[in-house]
């Protein structure tokens, strides 16, 4: 089954990704690339959710490898992405990534629902105003 990619504001400053029970790194590879290219739609920056609520399965394989590889090809005009998932494996992941040398360049957080993530959204976005 596919990861569903659309805006999830009228303002297009949110791109939201959701997850179904099972999906593999090939259906992250394809939501990936229809990310890109809505954001490369507009011309301001946009966050990302990724909203794994819905996903049924823990990690495939190589988490770590797959997520800096995303990373690295997905930071293009991107604000701040947001794993929103109630999965310790992965919110310890998301912690583990951005402590590395290589992962502290990324804007990447992990949130227990919607509105937490929302939440590091608005937080992350004023943070970088002010600074």
């Amino acid at each position: 089954m596919k990861i569903k990619v659309d805006w999830d504001d009228p303002a297009q400053t949110i791109v939201r990704w959701e997850f179904p029970s099972e999906w593999t790194w090939d259906d992250v590879e394809e939501a990936r690339q229809q990310s890109v290219a809505m954001r490369r739609s507009v011309s301001h920056r946009v966050a990302v959710i990724l909203d794994m609520l819905g996903s049924q399965q823990s990690l495939p394989r190589a988490p770590l490898k797959m997520f800096a590889k995303g990373m690295r090809e997905f930071s293009e005009g991107r604000d701040v992405t947001v794993l929103v998932t109630k999965n310790k494996l992965i919110h310890n992941t998301v912690e583990i990534f951005t402590t590395l040398p290589s992962g502290k360049k990324y804007a990447v957080r992990s949130a227990l629902t919607l509105d937490d993530a929302y939440g590091v959204i608005q937080l992350y976005r004023m943070q970088k105003q002010s600074s």
